[in-house]
């Protein structure tokens, strides 16, 4: 080892070690109304990760670093989810799933009521964090629910180790495509670290079971197929447009879109980005063969009462849910000022809107059609997204960190690390949040934002 390895050498495996040790304990011993606990161990986590990021420039740190962004991950395997219960509900469907009805169908009431699965009781129920909505989630999250409910009907922690085993493939996938594509956009390969050893995306993803690991991998799949087979011998080359893909490249990236649409929809805020690139027929092709997919995996699923269903849950999601907004917050209370009550209704409504508006604004106006700037362009479209949504959980950051590590910003990473103080809502069952804590989440992650567009111009 040289001198230089040698000094930067230990503390990097210092860090490491006691990482493990922070993750394993905040994954299985930590409970999530402890809020000084749970803030003093992502605090430690952040900072090592940080330090680390900065000493991986050496390439035996680096090695040492992937290494453990792996057993990190299969280290949390066996913990049941701690910072969040939407695992009961995934199982509550799966087991729907396994007696031949789908989830879409009926109410978790109903489902007890006319004692649909022997797998259901009355104890599962009272974990549900919706009972009285319809399941929202869409047809991948749903077979892997069927899956696990199948091979464990009366295990809720087994089924939920195989839900993981999944979502840790997915996390494994996608580390996999982020190393390639730095190499192919001839990035050094140290910025793969800002999401493989990102705190938020190991506990989120891998210890609390959520299924943005696999719209992630799906998406990132999407945009490789994308790519032009050769690297390019110049970063010139970066500029070549898209539309020299192949049709079936396109058909295989158009596939890849769907499964990441039916893990969640939240990437349909990309497609509109690829009309300038791809041009009008092949985007119509792109479109079409998504379309196809995706009523493949819905029609086993659906009929005309289960549609319905399925948008009054969306519904829902956007006129009455809140959390951890940001500009809605600041509608709401101009609301309350106005009106005097909570205009979650109709404020809900408009910012969806001024959602799509914005988005499709930002893609017709863009005229770098680089595939470098195409990963940033779905990165600001999901910004756009989480500035004006009603709910931001911690969780949905983690397809802006993976999408940051192909773009020049770094504000999705100060974001990750902020996002945990809004679980001090979860101190006690008021589920009362901070909204000065929201008010320094956001100050500080949009100043951040500001402060990168200024220092680029």
């Amino acid at each position: 080892m040289s001198i230089g390895a040698e000094r930067h050498g230990w503390p990097a495996l210092a860090l490491l070690l006691l990482s493990g040790i922070a993750y394993v304990y905040l994954s299985y011993i930590t409970v999530r109304s402890d809020f000084g606990e749970l803030i003093a161990l992502f605090a430690f986590l952040f900072a090592a990760y940080l330090v680390l990021y900065r000493l991986a420039k050496n390439e035996r740190v680096l090695r040492w670093c992937m290494l453990a962004a792996v057993f990190f991950r299969i280290s949390l395997l066996f913990c049941t989810p701690n910072l969040s219960d939407d695992y009961w509900r995934f199982f509550w469907d799966g087991a729907i799933s396994a007696e031949g009805i789908s989830p879409f169908a009926v109410l978790p009431q109903e489902a007890l009521d006319q004692q649909i699965s022997p797998s259901l009781d009355q104890a599962i129920f009272e974990q549900l964090n919706s009972p009285n909505y319809y399941t929202i989630y869409p047809p991948v999250n749903q077979a892997v629910f069927l899956l696990a409910a199948k091979l464990f009907p009366q295990s809720v922690p087994s089924a939920v180790l195989v839900m993981k085993f999944f979502l840790l493939l997915c996390e494994f996938g996608s580390l996999f495509l982020l190393w390639h594509m730095l190499a192919y956009f001839q990035v050094h390969r140290s910025r793969w670290l800002l999401y493989a050893l990102n705190p938020l995306v190991i506990i989120e993803l891998s210890a609390n079971c959520h299924f943005e690991a696999a719209m992630i991998f799906f998406s990132l799949l999407a945009f490789w197929f994308l790519l032009p087979k050769a690297p390019p011998s110049s970063p010139l080359k970066l500029f070549e447009a898209a539309k020299l893909s192949s049709f079936a490249a396109l058909a295989k990236s158009a596939i890849a879109m769907s499964l990441a649409v039916c893990s969640k929809l939240l990437p349909l805020v990309f497609l509109p980005f690829l009309l300038k690139r791809l041009g009008i027929v092949k985007t119509a092709f792109y479109g079409l063969v998504m379309l196809l997919m995706i009523l493949l995996l819905y029609v086993p699923l659906l009929n005309a009462d289960i549609i319905s269903n399925m948008m009054s849950s969306v519904d829902l999601y956007f006129h009455k849910f809140e959390f951890n907004a940001s500009m809605y917050y600041v509608v709401r209370a101009i609301g309350y000022k106005i009106y005097g009550w909570n205009i979650i209704a109709t404020a809900g409504s408009h910012l969806a809107r001024a959602t799509l508006v914005l988005i499709l604004a930002v893609a017709f106006l863009q005229r770098d059609l680089s595939f470098r700037k195409l990963a940033t362009s779905w990165m600001f479209a999901l910004l756009i997204y989480f500035g004006l949504a009603t709910i931001v959980h911690p969780w949905y950051l983690t397809t802006l960190v993976a999408y940051c590590v192909l773009s020049p910003y770094r504000f999705p990473i100060v974001w990750s690390a902020l996002a945990v103080l809004s679980y001090y809502t979860y101190i006690s069952d008021a589920y009362t949040e901070s909204l000065l804590l929201v008010a320094v989440e956001y100050s500080l992650v949009y100043g951040y934002l500001l402060w990168e567009l200024v220092r680029r111009e």
